[in-house]
């Protein structure tokens, strides 16, 4: 076992201290942020259904959907063109 003198060990047991706090001050700037956006998002999902579309948006929403499927499904033909030519 080695001994460190006095001096030392209180500067090493500082730095160990201080670096567990900047280390848990971290995390809760983290945890803080994750649940101010859970807490955000939480309020905005029941506004979305609060919110009507009238019927000049319907149909362009509807064209927004089945323009999103169409390339879903040519990026899925495409991924399998791929996989048969490798």
């Amino acid at each position: 076992m080695v001994r460190l003198p006095e001096i030392l060990a209180l500067k090493r047991a500082n730095a160990q201290i201080y670096q567990e706090l900047v280390m848990q001050s971290r995390l809760f700037a983290y945890f803080d942020t994750f649940s101010i956006l859970a807490l955000i998002s939480f309020m905005i999902i029941p506004m979305c259904l609060l919110f009507r579309i009238n019927k000049k948006g319907r149909g362009y929403l509807n064209k927004q959907i089945l323009w999103f499927f169409r390339s879903l499904r040519h990026y899925q033909r495409m991924n399998r063109i791929k996989r048969i030519t490798r």
